[in-house]
């Protein structure tokens, strides 16, 4: 595995733990009734995460109980009208929409900080092993710069 792709794959792990750790179904900030909380909670992204674009953005990412997350995978233009109209509204909205519909190049120490930065906002507990993967990835990130940054220099 290439430590482009080990840092893919830790990223993924790590915003899926944070949303997880919002601590409930974020989708009963709009509809009673879920009382869902913790660890049988999924991780939702408003528009798919195939761009990379929006993979990573907590922003773009609900922490929501499986029948939410299989009613949103099945039902994703309503999902997103009801995202737009009564849980983060219009203009963030629209702007998590072009984030996300970009095809870009990933630039991981930014994603790193919007995700340390939505940790630190909501005040998120995480694990240990979530922090290590914290660290662990941090370093993956540095080396994976390093090593680019040599490879322009030749």
């Amino acid at each position: 595995m290439t430590r482009e792709q080990q840092i893919k794959k830790l990223l993924d792990k790590i915003i899926s733990a944070v949303v997880k750790a919002r601590g409930k179904c974020e989708y009963h900030n709009a509809f009673i009734g879920c009382k869902v909380v913790g660890s049988d909670l999924d991780p939702a992204h408003i528009f798919n995460r195939s761009n990379l674009g929006g993979r990573w953005d907590p922003e773009n990412i609900l922490a929501m109980c499986r029948g939410h997350h299989t009613w949103a995978d099945l039902h994703r233009d309503m999902f997103r009208e009801l995202c737009k109209l009564f849980i983060i509204g219009e203009s963030q909205f629209n702007k998590i929409r072009r984030e996300s519909l970009k095809v870009v190049k990933p630039n991981y120490f930014k994603i790193l900080g919007r995700i340390i930065q939505d940790i630190n906002d909501r005040k998120l507990s995480l694990s240990e092993k979530t922090l290590k993967d914290l660290e662990k990835v941090t370093k993956l990130i540095y080396q994976f710069r390093s090593k680019k940054h040599e490879r322009l220099q030749k």
